[in-house]
């Protein structure tokens, strides 16, 4: 990511950070650089795509929308390039009811997103959003005593207390009498906590 941030002089000769060309040919670019990229990609593999501004709390932002099944989705592709375990994907073909960090003018919404994240939400893709905790740590404790994971990455709805997870996931996996090691991380969204677990 290069956020080299300067007046744009011709608007049909912006530096190359801010386009496809800076993210796909020069390894860096911005969000408006990592947002082209995708819209150029997705269009090639034949997805029916589009941009769209959105405010975070600091700044405007650019974030991309793809239509699947009928519905309108938004992909923040900048979002998630990340150079850890930690990268989570939270804001892959979601709907609105998952984006709560970002705000938009109507005007900036060409087409009306969907309310509501279905199966072509990334997390409800892979069955790893949870209601809480417990049914969380349940699972994965389960998953790693049968040998089938040793690297795990799932959402716990409108939950803030990282503690409550790993207390909840030790206790799961001290059920099954195994040996383990594991580290965790978590980033909570504004009202979702998105973890990734590491078996060693």
């Amino acid at each position: 990511y290069s956020d080299n941030t300067i007046d744009v002089v011709d608007p049909l000769s912006p530096p190359r950070n801010l386009t496809a060309v800076g993210a796909l040919l020069d390894g860096y670019a911005n969000c408006q650089g990592y947002t082209d990229a995708f819209y150029v990609l997705a269009s090639m593999a034949g997805f029916y795509v589009g941009r769209m501004s959105v405010y975070t709390p600091d700044d405007l932002h650019s974030v991309n929308t793809i239509f699947l099944d009928e519905n309108w989705y938004v992909v923040d592709v900048t979002f998630d390039d990340c150079d850890n375990e930690g990268s989570d994907y939270r804001l892959f073909n979601a709907g609105t009811d998952v984006i709560h960090e970002f705000a938009w003018h109507d005007y900036n919404m060409f087409y009306p997103l969907s309310t509501q994240s279905d199966e072509n939400y990334y997390y409800n893709r892979y069955d790893l959003l949870y209601p809480d905790v417990n049914s969380l740590a349940s699972d994965i404790a389960l998953s790693f005593v049968n040998g089938e994971e040793t690297v795990f990455r799932a959402m716990v709805l409108s939950n803030d207390n990282s503690d409550g997870f790993n207390t909840a996931l030790y206790d799961e996996l001290m059920k099954y009498n195994v040996t383990f090691d594991y580290t965790y991380w978590y980033s909570f969204t504004g009202q979702d906590m998105v973890y990734t677990v590491y078996f060693e």
